[in-house]
């Protein structure tokens, strides 16, 4: 009886590799269509407010230092392509000015002065 039971076992689990193979394979769906930035600094812009201008669109950021830009930087996410990107400090001073292109799924580090 347990030899019986024992063969229907080894059966079985032989079988059931077997078995996997008929079920559909998942799909892998593509990169998301974006693009990232990153604003570092040495020392006079970290923790400041900047403004930034991706062709028309103005948003906030905050650059962070160039050692713990790996670890903490916050990237802020854009339409990847060639776009004309400005960033202003908090005084409406112009401290970036430049057409940059970014491919999909990149993170580009701006390194302001």
């Amino acid at each position: 009886m347990k030899n019986k039971l024992l063969f229907v076992f080894l059966v079985a689990m032989l079988s059931l590799p077997g078995c996997r193979s008929s079920y559909p394979v998942a799909q892998q769906s593509g990169l998301e269509d974006a693009a990232f930035l990153l604003f570092v600094s040495q020392k006079d812009y970290v923790k400041q407010n900047l403004t930034i201008i991706v062709d028309d669109t103005k948003f906030d950021a905050v650059a962070v230092k160039a050692t713990k830009a790996k670890r903490k930087g916050t990237i802020y996410k854009i339409v990847p392509g060639t776009r004309h990107l400005i960033v202003q400090n908090d005084k409406g001073e112009v401290l970036y000015d430049k057409n940059i292109f970014i491919s999909t799924q990149e993170t580009k580090q701006i390194q302001l002065p």
